[in-house]
């Protein structure tokens, strides 16, 4: 959609017409003139994501939550595999509803398709959260890592840390 601009002129004596004023308003001024710019915006949004990461091995495993519900959960409503090809790479995700949204993300780097972890159960391969959210003894909570998505493109960087 685009921006409109819609220029208007009003008078004193018509506004005071219009308000219901029985007296006459009387002005040697210029009428008076009004700019109202729109800026509604609609449709889907775009999300780039940039992985930033140590090594360009295996693959990073992305879930995308859009609720607190199925992120508490677990749950996604998108997965996506981004095979890497260098340390620094992106991913384009199109036609996502606007709203509220959080990002998981490991880098599997042994291409098993699992986050592998060490007997305590803390991960031994790199993991990111959308906002820079940190983990806290289990993943960050909803508050920490969501974000919000408007219509057009967005862009968030998953700094991965191990």
């Amino acid at each position: 959609m685009r921006f409109m601009l819609v220029r208007t002129a009003v008078s004193i004596t018509a506004l005071a017409g219009i308000a219901g004023c029985a007296t006459s308003v009387k002005s040697s001024a210029a009428p008076a003139t009004t700019d109202i710019v729109i800026t509604q915006k609609s449709g889907p949004a775009n999300l780039v994501l940039t992985f930033n990461t140590d090594s360009a091995d295996g693959a990073v495993m992305v879930a995308i939550f859009n609720s607190a519900e199925s992120y508490n959960a677990g749950k996604p409503i998108k997965g996506v595999r981004v095979p890497m090809s260098s340390t620094s790479q992106t991913e384009r995700l199109e036609n996502l509803a606007a709203g509220s949204y959080a990002i998981r993300a490991f880098h599997d780097v042994n291409e098993d398709g699992v986050l592998n972890t060490n007997p305590f159960g803390a991960p031994v391969e790199p993991f990111a959260f959308s906002r820079g959210a940190k983990p806290r003894f289990g993943p960050p909570n909803w508050d920490d890592a969501s974000i919000e998505l408007v219509p057009g493109e967005n862009a968030e960087t998953l700094n991965f840390q191990q």
